[in-house]
């Protein structure tokens, strides 16, 4: 990544990465435990930049793509460099305190949260061994590549320039063994990604077989074209529109890595 692409990859870190708590919360048993019995409101705040809110309540995790005015205790971050640091558990001074002090006490809760989504977007090899945690590890990934995309698209060079050769239209993404359907637009010169079924008939259609081939797509071990080659993606519709998201997720690769490549 280069030095000039901080303040991107600072808002792929609060508004990609940071909302897979959500998904976390709902997925993972050791995060149901840490959401259930807490109640904080924490903000994290980036100085010229953008900023997010993690609230919990009632057994329900929240993120917000800004900071609320009032209430909660907020996290101030002296630049983008200083919050991916943090993000990328690099050597950095911690982030400074600037609201609601005397609510830190809360906060263990999130930080369980957080280590917890560490460990499941990038595992230990042996980890990837169990099916279940697998399974929850390829979701969660490929939500956080869905929720990156857009914003990779409105900021990066190269992508910017792959979109004014895309069509428009809308692309379906299914894997069906993983219960995984999501939907990415092109349209008007704005790109947007959701989870869930489309809202009309996609003009694109990529099929991933199976679980291993989303394993490995994430992983970067199998390159897509050498995927279709293979008959392990499928693509059905407007072709050149599924090359440019193609393009895309090679983009937000080269920002946040391939978050399924496990530690050895």
């Amino acid at each position: 990544m280069r030095a000039g692409n901080e303040m991107l990859l600072c808002r792929l870190h609060l508004h990609a990465v940071l909302p897979a708590l959500e998904a976390l919360s709902r997925l993972v048993p050791q995060a149901r435990d840490a959401v259930a019995g807490a109640n904080f409101a924490l903000g994290l705040r980036v100085a010229d930049g953008p900023s997010a809110m993690v609230t919990a309540a009632d057994g329900v995790l929240r993120v917000e793509p800004a900071l609320a005015s009032r209430g909660g205790a907020v996290l101030y971050f002296f630049r983008p460099r200083h919050l991916n640091a943090i993000f990328l558990q690099r050597v950095a001074m911690p982030p400074l305190p600037v609201r609601g002090w005397l609510r830190f006490a809360k906060l263990r809760p999130f930080l369980r949260l957080a280590k917890v989504l560490d460990a499941t977007l990038q595992p230990a090899e042996p980890a990837l061994a169990d099916d279940e945690f697998r399974r929850r590890h390829l979701l969660l990934s490929f939500q956080v590549a869905l929720r990156a995309v857009p914003i990779v698209a409105r900021e990066d060079p190269l992508a910017m320039r792959a979109l004014k050769s895309t069509p428009p239209g809308l692309l379906t993404i299914r894997i069906p063994n993983l219960e995984f359907v999501a939907w990415v637009e092109w349209r008007n010169g704005v790109l947007r990604s959701e989870l869930g079924e489309p809202p009309s008939a996609a003009d694109a259609i990529v099929t991933v077989r199976d679980e291993e081939t989303a394993r490995l797509l994430v992983a970067g071990q199998l390159d897509p074209q050498a995927a279709l080659g293979l008959g392990r993606v499928r693509v059905d519709g407007l072709i050149p529109l599924a090359d440019g998201l193609d393009v895309l997720l090679h983009r937000v690769e080269s920002y946040l890595g391939a978050p399924a490549r496990a530690r050895s």
